[in-house]
């Protein structure tokens, strides 16, 4: 029989052959820990990392919501680097390979004194195949002082399972936390336990070595002098650990469970009413399935306890369950969370909690994003009336997000519904009212999105209303929303831009009044692009220029990227590629500097439109060469804008089946909200294609549809910029009626050719495929054949990081050998 002395079931065990394991860490760029829930790799790893005395930053991801994820981790790496953390929050949760190898050269250039190990702990809850490739590019990570080991359930990327196989990466998997016999009586003697070899042997037998349940089956034979050799983890759990606890402390720990995470204030907030504040502090403080960080100096529950909890919470009554959820909500909201207070406050059907708490748009409305429609629609349906009327200004910031996720029908009934309910409130002094309704009218000028017309009669009744800026919608707000180019958004009749840019003229200034001077410069810059599509660039330059101006004057990242974007097309008509260069990075410093993460999918459409415009389809951003992405991504309002870099990179990869395909659906996105360059450019691309495919009336047909629609406007840029694949369908046009307007195609043709197929030479010639500064300057030498050394001596550079460079370089372009680098590089 066992002998019990000293005894201490926390105590923590690392086995001689485990403990060579984790030595190797500290030897690779990357290490992959993979072991089921259960088997200690958090507190081993931990552990020797403190007894060896190692550096190390450990992050805990507590969330499957991977743009909570990222922006919890780019907090955590401002201690380690401001720059690293600027550009992490900029890129955001990488949607692309592209973003990803961003991402990943950041952290490789984190620079430390001593060996550092970054634990990225619960990996599996974010992992996907795009962080998968940080993770890639990380594992050929040439930084010696540098380390990352993630900690996971289980690997689920043909990347990381690549990686393993061609023992690019550190691997340690369940077997080497697997407890032998002999390191059970090691592990029980270490804990106060000696065991007879019998005993050992039957542990063995019923645990494989899974350490969790040796803990288990320990504080069963502790309490009761004898194994359970029948009994599942779960029924350890209850017999070891919950029929231990008192009422109390098993409806503390139920009330906790529902957090990712908590504080010791946090739980003595939320369950100080079931419990002590000395009984929290003693269970917390002694259970071994209840870990704390102090770094983040939160408390978090181990899944085999948080699996029995959830278990736990499902036998709950109703009332129970209600008061768990509101509590939490509670929390949430008195501390400001309102968005994580939102959500628990909907789990309950909790609406008045949701509207009586004190925020405005600028919290809720950037919540409106792909992964939330459900909880926004459902809040918005499911209100009851008596609500509505009393939160009545609350509850419109929600209606915002029937148009965010383009439910149109339905947000124009709730707008006029509103507006009625608005008038019938008798809680309402006039003055109120009078507001209420003038809020109210800012959402019901987007009923009329693009109809900048009807939008201007109803700011200025809003304003006259209002008299003062508003203060539910008082965020980001862009008359736009985010649309590179406001000529693509509001332009919506042929033959009517002028008329639309004058009254976009008249229409903003009651829009910054309205809206705390948002969107500042916009009326410039949709001037500045017609005469810009009229192929007058030194006046489209000077307005850009303007727009810039008014844009930095107010803050307004949106308007100076789109005008950005406007002097880059002129860049590549005028031959300057560099400047053009040069501007793309500037857009993206402009995020990293006013810290407008919201705009790097505009961003990326920029880039992505100048990249097709010079013929260099594999440099647009990853995520627009795939519709599914690009559907998942892009909000209704710029969606066509993203389809005319798809269709183009679709037509350049000689995929012309896809495009033909799609292009039905492209026409109808831009029938939506009626955009005029939509259309034209849609229809020019369907005249390319059926050209190639030797569809010569069909090619005909549809030019003459794009140019029907650009003529009277005078918009000849686009057929411009695409004359090389439609100069033999307009010559076999021949409608008089648009004589004149070819003419003037084929004269601006001529004159910028020259200019543009040198930047076009100059995009192909410069074509990074994805590898850092660094990494090309190297595969280039390497491709002339230049050696290691010779390399190194030419850029000043150890030979090994040379030679880790160059094991990037074969991994990012997927080939083997020096040899095939002339295939990318001459």
């Amino acid at each position: 029989m066992a002998i019990i002395k000293k005894y201490n079931p926390n105590n923590i065990y690392i086995s001689g052959r485990l403990n060579n394991r984790l030595k190797t860490i500290e030897n690779y760029p990357l290490t992959i820990v993979e072991t089921p829930t259960g088997f200690g790799k958090t507190t081993i790893v931990r552990e020797y990392l403190k007894i060896n005395n190692i550096k190390y930053i450990w992050f805990n991801i507590d969330t499957s919501d991977k743009g909570q994820f990222f922006l919890d981790f780019s907090k955590r790496m401002e201690s380690v680097s401001e720059n690293c953390a600027r550009i992490l929050r900029t890129m955001g949760f990488p949607k692309d390979s592209d973003s990803a190898a961003i991402i990943a050269k950041a952290l490789m250039d984190l620079e430390f004194r001593e060996k550092t190990i970054l634990v990225i702990d619960n990996y599996h809850l974010i992992c996907d195949e795009n962080f998968n490739c940080v993770m890639k590019d990380l594992s050929q990570s040439g930084n010696v002082n540098f380390s990352i080991c993630c900690l996971t359930q289980a690997i689920t990327s043909n990347i990381t399972f690549d990686l393993i196989l061609k023992k690019k990466l550190n691997y340690l998997s369940k077997g080497d936390f697997e407890l032998n016999q002999e390191e059970i009586i090691e592990y029980y003697k270490n804990c106060g336990i000696k065991l007879e070899n019998e005993e050992a042997e039957f542990l063995y037998q019923y645990t494989e070595g899974w350490i969790s349940a040796l803990y288990l089956q320990m504080l069963s034979y502790a309490a009761t002098n004898k194994f359970e050799p029948t009994v599942s983890v779960d029924n350890l759990v209850c017999k070891d650990i919950w029929d231990n606890l008192n009422r109390k402390e098993q409806d503390f720990l139920i009330s906790m469970s529902v957090f990712h995470n908590f504080s010791f204030r946090q739980s003595i907030e939320v369950a100080g009413d079931i419990i002590s504040e000395d009984e929290i502090d003693k269970l917390l403080g002694n259970n071994a399935f209840i870990k704390y960080d102090s770094k983040s100096r939160k408390y978090y529950i181990h899944s085999i306890l948080r699996y029995f909890l959830e278990i736990e919470f499902e036998k709950l009554d109703p009332l129970f369950k209600k008061k768990i959820y509101k509590g939490a909500g509670d929390w949430f909201s008195v501390n400001e969370e309102y968005f994580n207070a939102i959500k628990f406050y909907y789990k309950i059907n909790d609406y008045e909690s949701i509207l009586k708490m004190n925020y405005t748009g600028k919290v809720i409305i950037p919540e409106m994003n792909y992964g939330n429609k459900e909880l926004f629609i459902n809040i918005v349906l499911n209100v009851p009336e008596d609500l509505k009327m009393k939160y009545c200004r609350k509850f419109l910031i929600f209606v915002m997000a029937l148009f965010v996720y383009n439910e149109r029908d339905t947000f124009s009934h709730q707008c006029q519904h509103m507006k009625k309910l608005i008038m019938e409130n008798n809680e309402l002094s006039e003055i109120e009212k009078e507001a209420t309704i003038g809020e109210s009218m800012l959402l019901n000028a987007l009923i009329h999105f693009n109809d900048i017309f009807k939008m201007k009669e109803i700011y200025i009744e809003a304003f006259d209303k209002l008299r003062t800026p508003s203060k539910l919608f008082d965020g980001r707000n862009s008359i736009t929303f985010n649309n590179p180019s406001p000529l693509c958004a509001y332009h919506s009749k042929p033959g009517n831009l002028d008329n639309e840019i004058e009254c976009l003229d008249e229409t903003m200034p009651y829009f910054y009044k309205l809206f705390h001077g948002a969107g500042k410069g916009t009326e410039a810059l949709m001037r500045a692009e017609a005469l810009l599509n009229r192929g007058l660039f030194d006046d489209a330059t000077i307005l850009c220029e303007k727009a810039k101006y008014m844009a930095e004057t107010r803050d307004e990242a949106e308007t100076y990227i789109s005008a950005v974007f406007v002097l880059s097309r002129i860049n590549y008509f005028k031959a300057d590629y560099v400047s053009l260069n040069n501007n793309i990075e500037l857009i993206k410093k402009k995020i990293e500097n006013t810290g407008r993460f919201d705009l790097i999918n505009m961003a990326d459409m920029c880039e992505g439109y100048l990249r097709v415009a010079l013929e260099s389809p594999e440099l647009v951003p990853s995520w627009l060469k795939d519709h599914v992405s690009i559907e998942k991504f892009t909000r209704i309002h710029s969606l066509g804008f993203a389809n005319l870099i798809y269709a183009k990179y679709l037509i350049q990869k000689e995929r012309y089946s896809n495009f033909l395909a799609i292009s039905g659906q492209m026409l109808g996105i831009s029938n939506i909200f009626n955009n005029c360059m939509y259309k034209i450019y849609t229809y020019i691309y369907l005249a390319i294609t059926k050209n190639i495919l030797k569809s010569y009336d069909k090619a005909i047909d549809f030019l003459t549809e794009a140019i029907n629609l650009a003529k009277e406007d005078n918009i000849i840029i686009p057929f411009v910029e695409n004359y090389n694949g439609i100069y033999q369908v307009i010559d076999s046009i021949r409608d008089e009626d648009s004589l004149e307007f070819r003419r003037e195609v084929k004269k601006y043709s001529k004159k910028y050719a020259k200019g543009l197929r040198a930047s076009t030479k100059a995009s192909k010639n410069d074509q990074s495929y994805g590898l850092t500064k660094r990494e090309l300057e190297v595969a280039k030498l390497a491709a002339k054949r230049f050696t290691n050394k010779e390399i190194a001596d030419m850029l000043f550079i150890a030979e090994s990081t040379v030679k880790s460079n160059l094991k990037v370089v074969f991994s990012k372009l997927n080939i083997n050998s020096r040899g095939e680098l002339k295939n990318y590089f001459e």
